[in-house]
């Protein structure tokens, strides 16, 4: 039986090679069915599955009114000129893991690419906020106004002690909350830090709380995949 840690990093791998495996064969039009079919052939060859309740909001097209995705279900086919995401959470064990990637058919626009590489710095720099012991407060003050973000424990519970910034108001109190009571990160834990920016989309990856910091154990590429399509 293998570790929790290693459950979980078994987890991460088999999310990232099934979304790979999709960003390999989509195409304009492709379906969320279709796409399932490669997500889960891909799983089960890690020992890995989804929850049982679907995550429904994978893909997802970056709709116009830029809502967060946990705000809106569209698994609409894939379309020309739209942001598109897989965002989900898969187990092994009973252990998680929870990333988000988004990807763009053809040539992407250079000024998406530029704004979601900023919001690829911030995510790093939230990460950099983290330390063992240290409160929430203490953690939020010196992470400066920028696009909404999200914190959450992961293991042998999904989304277990989450925290989050503005954009996604359903758990603005427990933000609200942890901030207050100073809640801690320790040593060992494995964390996700997500942030959504609207039109130009976010990113979602996994860390390792250690004694100096934190350490990233999911290593997909995380900017938007280009993905060529015939003119």
């Amino acid at each position: 039986m293998q570790s929790e840690l290693q459950s979980i990093q078994t987890a991460v791998t088999a999310l990232e090679d099934a979304y790979q495996a999709v960003f390999e064969v989509a195409y304009i039009g492709m379906t969320a069915d279709q796409i399932d079919v490669v997500i889960e052939q891909q799983l089960a060859s890690h020992g890995a599955k989804l929850p049982e309740k679907r995550a429904t909001n994978t893909p997802f097209v970056v709709a116009a009114d830029g809502l967060a995705p946990k705000l809106r279900i569209n698994r609409v086919p894939l379309e020309r000129d739209k942001l598109w995401a897989m965002d989900t959470s898969v187990h092994v064990d009973g252990c998680w893991a929870d990333l988000g990637r988004y990807a763009w058919f053809g040539s992407l626009p250079q000024h998406i690419g530029e704004a979601h590489d900023r919001l690829l710095a911030r995510q790093e720099l939230i990460a950099h906020a983290i330390r063992p012991g240290m409160g929430m407060d203490e953690i939020y003050k010196v992470i400066p106004p920028g696009p909404g973000f999200e914190i959450h424990r992961i293991g042998s519970e999904p989304h277990l002690m989450p925290f989050c910034g503005d954009v996604i108001p359903a758990v603005i109190e427990k933000m609200d909350q942890s901030v207050a009571q100073g809640l801690v990160y320790e040593t060992g834990q494995v964390i996700c830090i997500e942030l959504w920016a609207g039109m130009v989309g976010g990113i979602e990856d996994m860390y390792r709380v250690e004694a100096d910091g934190v350490a990233r154990i999911s290593s997909s590429q995380r900017c938007i995949r280009e993905i060529k399509v015939d003119d």
